[in-house]
């Protein structure tokens, strides 16, 4: 027994090793999968504001071409630029010629008149493909950046059609991003959850049958040891009075297997008069449940043997 202890804890314990593995194998997928619904959504809804910005920006810029000119800015561009990045998601764009020349910085109105230059082969190829470039940034550490924001380069239609410039749009979605990170981690640690429920559930419920049939092998071994090595007769019946089990030595006395005893009745093997007697104190202990104990005087060819017998239920058999 003490080996069948070892052997279910030992299964117990990879119940719950597997259980571990299963739940952290889900957790990676759920959150990869998860991580990028969430970082597409933020692009899909960053890049929506960005071209939409840009495209009021084009309307607002009458005097956009100007911008791509050197010199001072004039008191028209400061104003349109100013309304611009009144928006307040977006915090910060830049302009780029078709060539990826960097032509004005929301955070320095005087640029370029600084003598200072900036490329962006990003923006150049952007004007080229004229398809948006739109990534996700984090700048909890950097100074004058949010926690999380999206970078986009918009192409600038003109009014006639013609792509003239690229605007790179700074777009502030830290709101955004928490709200889906939080919805994430509920959704992922409820998901988490069932799925361990959902495996541990069976386990356990494996876990206990196996259990239950070390017992009742356990059970089946002490019976067969006690019916062999008994040294008084033993005979277990259902309640109709047929014999379940036997020892083995009323086998043995009536020199027969325990396969002929199986299944018949005290009245198959001894005379009427004698099986009468065991048949109504089995029929006694089956009424009442009471366990019994009775000598009992069996006379075969003249020949008289006294026995005590003992009769007792096994409940729940």
């Amino acid at each position: 027994m003490m080996i069948k202890k070892q052997k279910t804890r030992r299964s117990l314990i990879f119940s719950f090793g597997v259980l571990a593995l299963f739940t952290g194998f889900i957790a990676i997928t759920i959150g990869l999968s998860l991580r990028g619904i969430v970082h597409s959504a933020i692009r899909k809804e960053a890049e929506r504001n960005a071209v939409l910005w840009a495209q009021d920006f084009v309307t607002q810029a009458h005097e956009l071409q100007l911008l791509s000119d050197p010199g001072e800015v004039s008191p028209l561009q400061l104003k349109m630029i100013k309304s611009a990045i009144g928006s307040d998601e977006i915090f910060r764009f830049n302009f780029f010629s078709p060539t990826g020349e960097l032509k004005y910085a929301s955070y320095d109105i005087n640029f370029p008149t600084t003598g200072e230059t900036a490329h962006s082969s990003t923006a150049q190829k952007v004007y080229a493909s004229k398809q948006n470039d739109v990534s996700i940034k984090y700048g909890k550490n950097v100074p004058n950046r949010p926690d999380t924001f999206v970078e986009a380069y918009i192409p600038t239609t003109l009014p006639s059609g013609d792509v003239f410039g690229v605007v790179e749009v700074y777009v502030d979605v830290s709101f955004l991003a928490s709200t889906l990170i939080g919805l994430v981690k509920s959704l992922g640690a409820f998901v988490v959850v069932g799925s361990a429920i959902a495996f541990l559930i069976p386990a356990l419920i494996l876990v206990n049958r196996s259990q239950q049939m070390h017992s009742s092998q356990a059970r089946e071994v002490w019976l067969a040891a006690i019916l062999y090595h008994a040294p008084f007769e033993v005979v277990i019946k259902d309640i109709e009075g047929k014999i379940r089990a036997i020892s083995r030595n009323v086998i043995e006395e009536f020199n027969l297997t325990t396969e002929d005893f199986l299944g018949k009745t005290t009245a198959d093997f001894l005379p009427d008069e004698i099986s009468q007697i065991y048949m109504r104190a089995d029929q006694e202990l089956v009424r009442t449940g009471e366990a019994t104990q009775k000598e009992v005087a069996e006379t075969v060819d003249g020949y008289t043997r006294y026995s005590l017998s003992s009769k007792f239920p096994l409940m729940g058999s």
